[in-house]
């Protein structure tokens, strides 16, 4: 397997004899937003939604501590994760966090900040014993967020209620009801803050895309619930979605079947300044698998890892607040499953044998590009500044350490001018501008130029 090894270039601004290099302005900008600012630093936005264990058996315990040592290796910045109400509450009034804790212990050790799912229903708390959809009695819900907010009180800043609500063939049985959901939110987000006055509380990441018979579309189901409880900030201080790919092709890819990640976006934005001005947009989920026997099928490891940071960086072009990659590691090796290889890793069968998983390309994708955003907290498309066509895309990353800019194209290899003076380093090797610029080759696998 082919290494994901990105082009990274290291500019240093030295004064030069060389002339200025005006760019050409004539290039064409991408989706609805030039530009965006960020409440956190971009590295800290980046996070992994993961199912990382919390048991104490040995085996539990294996994977817990190679993840959270992966975890500081990567630079995540978040770390989105279930605290299943089934398994908090699995008697009536007897709380075990435990095993949450584990977990978010995990991450306070290597910095990281939780973003917690309540989620999903509860057998006891149902007459048909369903524990895939919410309860019979809407304050058994509201009576275990109150809980664990008080528990995490201090430790916990941001609440996400359900997970794909809309998506009632997984998560909601045996229909999505936006009408029902929107009542669990109101409770569930009243109960956080009652809790936790300094919790925000985020609505639970819709499946963007309409599946007939699998999935109302994201926006209409927000809308439905924004309908039914009237203004969604009064509710929520973030709206979370999933823009899946479905089937998995490129983030910037758009065809017959479906509009591109930018389009989506785009779409969720219109939406939310109708129904919540002004709310922060989240990607609370979204990933490529790589089963290549999948009945949607998935993507090579090189595509995954490109498609990683591409989609990324569209999102934070666009202002989404967070971005969550979909996960941290596989949960088996059978390809049929596009499931269980969706991770930044490979299965590991034994994490207590000495020998740890191995890192797909998408994993050191990742670290790239966490490294990139680092603190930078800006980030503006200047695809029309550099002169690049509808097929190639650039950002300038700032307000942190120096600039970054990130650039690739789905078309051709090519080559685009930036404007600069003195020395560069170019995988390695030393290159001088011409004419105050760099010549920077672009391909589909993201580069990434680094300005002091």
């Amino acid at each position: 397997m082919k290494a994901w090894f990105p082009l990274v270039v290291s500019l240093g601004l030295i004064s030069a004899g060389c002339g200025r290099y005006d760019p050409p302005n004539d290039g064409v900008p991408k989706g609805c937003v030039e530009e965006a600012d960020f409440d956190v630093p971009l590295q800290q936005a980046l996070g992994i939604s993961s199912h990382v264990e919390w048991g104490c058996d040995p085996t539990a315990t294996a994977y817990r501590e190679f993840e959270t040592a992966t975890w500081e290796h990567l630079k995540a910045g978040t770390i989105r994760r279930d605290l299943t109400w089934a398994q908090i509450e699995r008697n009536p009034g007897t709380f075990d966090f435990s095993g949450a804790d584990r977990a978010i212990s995990a991450m306070a050790e290597v910095g990281a900040e939780p973003l917690a799912i309540l989620n999903y229903g509860n057998s006891w708390a149902r007459e048909d014993g369903v524990s895939n959809a919410p309860p019979d009695d809407l304050s058994d819900f509201e009576t275990y967020a109150t809980a664990t907010a008080e528990h995490y009180r201090g430790q916990i800043r941001d609440y996400e209620i359900w997970n794909e609500p809309n998506v009632g063939v997984a998560f909601w049985d045996p229909q999505e009801d936006p009408v029902a959901y929107g009542d669990l939110l109101v409770g569930a987000s009243g109960a956080v803050r009652s809790a936790d006055p300094d919790a925000r509380v985020i609505f639970g990441g819709v499946f963007h895309q309409d599946v007939p018979l699998f999935a109302t579309g994201g926006v209409e189901f927000i809308a439905a619930v924004h309908d039914h409880v009237g203004d969604l900030s009064e509710h929520v201080d973030a709206i979370s979605f999933h823009p899946y790919r479905y089937p998995f092709t490129a983030p910037d890819y758009t065809d017959e079947f479906q509009p591109s990640q930018i389009d989506d976006t785009c779409e969720m934005i219109a939406l939310r300044d109708e129904v919540s001005p002004g709310t922060p947009l989240w990607v609370g989920e979204l990933g490529w698998h790589t089963a290549d026997r999948a009945f949607i099928a998935g993507v090579t490891p090189e595509e995954q890892a490109d498609y990683l940071v591409r989609s990324a960086l569209l999102a934070f072009a666009h202002g989404m607040q967070r971005y969550m990659v979909y996960t941290f590691r596989d949960s088996g090796t059978d390809a049929v499953d596009q499931e269980q290889m969706f991770g930044l890793y490979d299965y590991d069968p034994d994490p207590t044998d000495g020998d740890d998983a191995s890192s797909k390309p998408a994993g050191e994708a990742y670290r790239t590009l966490a490294g990139a955003l680092g603190k930078h907290r800006h980030i503006r498309d200047v695809s029309k500044e550099l002169g690049l066509g509808a097929e190639s895309y650039a950002y300038e990353l700032s307000g942190g350490k120096g600039t970054v800019y990130a650039l690739w194209t789905t078309a051709e290899a090519d080559e685009v001018l930036i404007p600069g003076k003195g020395k560069a380093k170019v995988g390695g090797k030393e290159m001088r501008a011409e004419k105050g610029a760099f010549s920077v080759g672009i391909t589909p696998s993201p580069v990434f130029v680094y300005i002091d």
